[in-house]
């Protein structure tokens, strides 16, 4: 049932750009960083007739460069859609913020370590559990501002479920694939890659 927006005591909506602004340096900063995993192949030690092998040895650093980079992009994405629609931000809307920038950061990390150690478990079930924790901090910002009646788009409260499980669908999916990577993490992999498609199952309300 769509709540009506109503005001609360917190920052007024023109501190909108300052959030913003704060969010976008610092989500573009990590996706930045995403690319400097992939090191050059010092030529020390790499002749130029190897030079084309020394660069394919390095996919694994690409595709998790790849899908560190969309996945980034995507909760970016969610991220200005909701902060977009919100009247006014209390202190536990902006530390939940902070929580999800938090999660956003450590993401070069993760990304790099599974692309160093991309068979490992434990690489796997670190990016899955970084990439699910980014999910549910912005479905926690999502959720309070419902909660508070906070949002001021009318249609974004009537289809509040569909933009929930924009964010915590992918969410599910990592966590529920870290049991499964400690046994596979090919299979931990492609229930990763299975996510957009299961976002197309997702439904708006006319």
């Amino acid at each position: 049932m769509a709540r009506k927006s109503k005001q609360y005591e917190g920052h007024d909506s023109s501190d909108r750009s300052r959030i913003c602004s704060l969010s976008d340096c610092i989500i573009a900063f990590a996706m930045t960083l995403l690319a400097f995993q992939i090191v050059i192949p010092s030529p020390a030690t790499t002749a130029g007739t190897e030079l084309p092998n020394a660069v394919a040895d390095l996919w694994p650093k690409f595709v998790s460069y790849i899908f560190g980079f969309i996945m980034i992009g995507y909760y970016w994405m969610l991220h200005h859609r909701v902060i977009a629609k919100i009247v006014r931000f209390d202190n536990v809307t902006l530390w939940l913020n902070i929580g999800f920038l938090l999660a956003i950061v450590l993401m070069p990390f993760s990304a790099a370590l599974i692309g160093e150690y991309e068979e490992h478990a434990f690489s796997a079930t670190l990016f899955a559990a970084n990439c699910g924790l980014i999910g549910i901090m912005l479905s926690m910002i999502s959720y309070h501002a419902l909660k508070q009646g906070a949002f001021l788009d009318e249609a974004y409260m009537k289809n509040e479920r569909y933009y929930l499980m924009r964010g915590m669908l992918p969410a599910i999916v990592f966590i529920a694939s870290i049991p499964v990577a400690q046994f596979s993490v090919h299979v931990a992999v492609l229930m990763w890659l299975s996510i957009p498609f299961l976002l197309l199952f997702l439904k708006k309300k006319r």
